[in-house]
């Protein structure tokens, strides 16, 4: 009898992620079928288009995006397709969604005081997060920065991974490569996340020798920060610079990175943060609420700080290591390099994976030391069940309206080409 009441409240902790990704599977059927982008993308589009001429950005006009942003949109250009960047989008989000739970599921693996599927259930809670942020956040999954974010956390999986392989064999060095090809896509897109592309190395193998409990020889983590952002720097060349110089163009780089630098935008430091603030309340309510609980685990793992080398196996330091590198660092390390440019209400995408970690974290953190918790949620599973079902309903009927406005749109716009086609027909 309890092992069958065991089953059933398995099944049930998977119920709010069944309805959540349930509503980002909804989202993003709508998003294929709604002809509706940012403007960026259309530049985004014609630069494309340029690269199949043969021409790279920069020769003959600015665009403040580096060339790989420009190679990766040759295929939709080549397939004159939005939908193939669309996507290309979903699989780096699942991606990206996937890494997330792969690095939930191993931090709380390490640590002695959680059950095995405590692990399971943050990694699980987590990816889903992650996979809803980047639909609900401004921008959608078919802005610039989803893609990028995602390959970012693909990179720090397969940075973790291979800090745990005890020889450089062939698996090790093609996991390596990965990791930093990934890299090195995501800060060419976005070079916000370059910092934190540039540290993983230190994360994961400071993290992985904890891990193992004994201490950390820093000899090596040096040789492998040295070692993993001199292969991400020479992808970047080969990718941002040699074409360049194979076309006889290497001035026109130069002028573009000089401009590039420049802050066309510039904005005060609370401007900065009040546009943040106005994302933040712009939120839908499940947005909000992980971001809450987000700001709730990264002020507790602040406020345990100091007391890391007294904390029990329950919270061991290399858990408390790994927590406070991706709720924290990483995000502070973004917000670092945006604070020297200016900020948009798309970019706050580049935080959906670690707002999805640290609430994750929190919740797995709050009901493994909480048993009371748990048997609340069970006892009133179908309330809970719910009440979760109502939080997804609003991002699908604002996806619906969304659905009608565009439609209107795409009528109003054949209607008008209709009328200027009859009338240019009858001249």
């Amino acid at each position: 009898m309890q092992a069958s009441a065991g089953r059933r409240d398995a099944v049930f902790a998977h119920v709010p992620a069944l309805i959540i990704g349930l509503a980002v599977l909804w989202d993003w059927v709508v998003q294929l079928n709604v002809h509706d982008w940012d403007g960026d993308i259309n530049h985004l589009m014609y630069y494309g288009q340029r690269l199949l001429d043969g021409d790279l950005q920069w020769t003959l006009e600015f665009h403040d995006k580096l060339t790989v942003a420009q190679f990766l949109f040759w295929l939709p250009a080549k397939l004159d397709s939005f939908r193939a960047w669309q996507l290309m989008c979903m699989g780096a989000c699942l991606i990206g969604g996937y890494s997330v739970y792969i690095l939930l599921r191993g931090v709380f693996s390490s640590a002695n005081g959680y059950a095995k599927r405590t692990g399971h259930y943050a990694g699980l809670y987590g990816g889903v997060f992650t996979l809803y942020l980047f639909s609900v956040l401004p921008g959608n999954i078919d802005h610039l920065n989803s893609l990028p974010t995602s390959l970012g956390l693909a990179a720090v999986a397969l940075a973790r991974h291979y800090a745990t392989q005890s020889a450089n064999n062939a698996k090790a060095v093609a996991v390596f490569l990965a990791g930093c090809l990934f890299a090195s896509l995501a800060a060419g897109v976005r070079p916000y996340l370059a910092v934190f592309i540039g540290l993983i190395p230190v994360w994961a193998s400071i993290a992985t020798q904890l891990s193992r409990g004994g201490k950390v020889n820093y000899v090596s983590v040096g040789r492998f920060f040295l070692a993993w952002n001199a292969c991400v720097a020479l992808l970047l060349f080969c990718v941002e610079v040699l074409p360049y110089i194979v076309v006889g163009e290497l001035g026109s780089f130069i002028s573009g990175v000089e401009t590039l630098r420049q802050n066309l935008k510039p904005i005060s430091g609370e401007v900065f943060l009040m546009r943040q603030i106005a994302v933040l309340a712009s939120m839908d309510p499940i947005a909000i609420l992980l971001t809450f609980s987000w700001c709730v685990f990264a002020i507790l793992l602040l406020k345990n700080l100091a007391n890391t080398a007294k904390q029990s196996d329950r919270f061991c330091k290399s858990v408390a290591f790994d927590l406070r590198a991706l709720v924290i660092i990483a995000p502070l390390s973004i917000q670092a390099m945006m604070l020297t440019k200016h900020f948009w209400a798309h970019y706050f995408q580049f935080f959906a994976p670690f707002i999805s970690i640290g609430a994750a974290a929190f919740y797995v953190t709050l009901l493994a030391q909480k048993p009371a918790c748990v048997d609340f949620l069970f006892r009133y599973k179908r309330t809970v069940a719910l009440l979760v079902v109502i939080l997804v309903s609003g991002p699908v009927s604002d996806l619906k309206t969304k659905i009608r406005t565009v439609a209107h749109e795409n009528e109003l716009a054949a209607a008008n080409i209709a009328t200027l086609s009859n009338k240019w027909g009858g001249g």
